[in-house]
């Protein structure tokens, strides 16, 4: 392992596209507690008119109440449980064949719920996975960005590009806020304001870890990152002239989260029972009811 200065960011994007299926019943939505996303990190897939391709996140089209417009894009959003209760994960694939252009950034991992909720925009304060391009290596990472200060990447592990079959690397990232930042920090300066640990581990190699927390939008008071859990996103920088798509593919799975379900009927209203992958209003409605009434028995 090795450490690295804060990266000079050239440009940057954020947005993510991702799909997730919550099985329905006239009566009821059943809880899932995992979601598979997939797509490219920097790929333009919202259709808005307000879409300037920097400043999106996952978490619904339209954006859920709360949220601001830059993040309206996916349907249903994904909320993550708190990994203040119990360790939330990502495994599955990076494929990396065409991420051919030095100096290509790509992070992909979770971001403050609360804070996009406030309207932050989130970019470069994600706890995720790192990816770079150097002229004939990957860097790998884990990363809480620099937001508010410090190194973007301070953990990582360099793979020769003609060493992946295919580009393909097989990745498993957990962030765990039940975790002691005392064993796991890379820098002793960072435990007295972090909340956790980072961990990932590339094609079953050697785990990478890092604390995470000392990065925290710098407009908005978060006391501990990710304490009300996390929306999906990418952040992506690229050389001029080669974005935004960095050319780094993602399908991965996460675990867990929170159940997508209306909490009331006005949620159904007005096509809102897409949001919830239900095939009508009537059968939203019935959930919302069905839910009710089940919590007064």
């Amino acid at each position: 392992m090795k450490r690295m200065s804060k990266h000079s960011i050239l440009s940057m994007a954020v947005v993510t596209a991702a799909a997730i299926t919550l099985a329905a019943t006239a009566a009821t939505a059943t809880p899932q507690p995992e979601a598979t996303i997939t797509g490219t990190v920097g790929e333009n897939v919202s259709t808005t008119d307000n879409y300037d391709g920097r400043h999106l996140r996952y978490v619904g089209d339209p954006a859920s109440a709360g949220y601001s417009e830059w993040y309206q894009w996916g349907s249903p959003y994904i909320l993550t449980t708190s990994p203040e209760v119990a360790p939330v994960t990502m495994t599955g694939t990076l494929d990396l064949a065409d991420m051919t252009q030095k100096g290509q950034v790509a992070v992909i991992g979770l971001h403050d719920a609360d804070a996009l909720r406030a309207g932050d925009r989130g970019e470069k304060a994600e706890v995720g996975i790192y990816v770079a391009r150097g002229t004939d290596h990957y860097r790998i990472g884990v990363t809480d960005g620099d937001a508010g200060g410090g190194e973007f990447v301070q953990v990582f592990r360099d793979i020769p590009v003609d060493s992946l079959d295919g580009g393909v690397v097989q990745v498993e990232f957990t962030v765990d806020g039940t975790a002691n930042p005392a064993d796991c920090a890379s820098d002793a300066a960072d435990i007295a304001t972090a909340d956790g640990c980072m961990t990932l581990v590339v094609d079953g190699g050697a785990p990478l870890t890092d604390s995470y927390g000392t990065i925290v939008p710098t407009d908005i008071t978060i006391e501990t990152e990710l304490e009300n859990g996390a929306n999906l996103g990418w952040y992506s920088a690229y050389p001029s002239g080669f974005g935004p798509n960095v050319g780094v593919d993602y399908d991965l799975v996460v675990s867990p989260i929170v159940p997508n379900v209306p909490a009331t009927a006005e949620d159904c209203k007005n096509d809102g029972y897409h949001e919830y992958d239900f095939k009508n209003q009537g059968q939203c409605v019935s959930s919302v009811r069905a839910n009710e009434e089940a919590g007064k028995k």
